[in-house]
């Protein structure tokens, strides 16, 4: 027994040693014991990026012209200043990741850029404060089902990420359908006054013409949750 028990010390001694030099990073760890590193999978900030983004443009354009779309000054532009926001956006976003306030305050401009962009789009300027409830009521309930059920940790990282993934398609979602309901009403102009004459209510007559084009809005958000696998 003593002799197990002089065995047993030893051992003991034996892992402390070797845990020292793990410590102090003078044994070196089994090479089947490293961990895997995953290679870099983002773009290479260099003049490549540059080249690429070049020759999408210019394909972007390109395709434009010789399709005879009236887009290739707008994708020009579009892309011009979307380098632009980006660049500044990258060197804000930065700060935004510092603490949760400025996070909230980032997500916060994101929402008042996706109302301004959206009124734009429906040509409602005037009517900003109506787009603007129109994409609250679709951010907010998810938001804070995501991260009221904690489901998802409140950092600034979560914040910005989550918010902007959902502000971005309400916000298309929201001008796809303004869009299609404008465009039903002038179209159907003549079936809006006939139901107002016969006394149905200014809601009901415009639903009348509208209800069938709302849901053609949800279209491009379905077909990406299909198809995300």
């Amino acid at each position: 027994m003593r002799q197990a028990g002089i065995e047993a010390l030893a051992g003991t001694r034996q892992l402390q040693t070797v845990g020292g030099s793990f410590a102090r990073g003078s044994l070196a760890m089994p090479r089947r014991c490293r961990l895997w590193q995953m290679p870099q999978i983002g773009p290479t900030l260099d003049w490549r990026l540059g080249v690429a983004l070049a020759s999408l443009l210019l394909v972007t354009v390109g395709a434009a012209v010789a399709g005879r779309m009236p887009t290739a000054r707008r994708s020009a532009v579009a892309v011009v200043r979307a380098a632009f926001q980006l660049a500044v956006v990258a060197s804000v976003i930065r700060l935004a990741l510092d603490h949760i306030w400025s996070a909230l305050l980032f997500a916060a401009v994101m929402m008042s850029v996706a109302t301004f962009t959206s009124a734009g789009r429906i040509e409602a300027r005037p009517n900003w404060p109506w787009v603007a409830a129109t994409i609250a009521a679709g951010v907010a309930p998810v938001l804070a089902i995501i991260f009221g059920t904690g489901s998802t940790p409140v950092s600034p990282a979560a914040i910005v990420a989550i918010s902007g993934i959902i502000i971005g398609g309400t916000m298309t979602a929201c001008s796809l359908a303004a869009r299609r309901a404008f465009a039903a009403l002038r179209e159907r102009r003549g079936q809006v006054e006939a139901a107002l004459a016969l006394g149905l209510t200014r809601q009901a007559a415009i639903g009348l013409a509208i209800d069938r084009e709302r849901p053609e809005a949800l279209v491009p958000i379905l077909d990406q949750t299909r198809t995300v696998g």
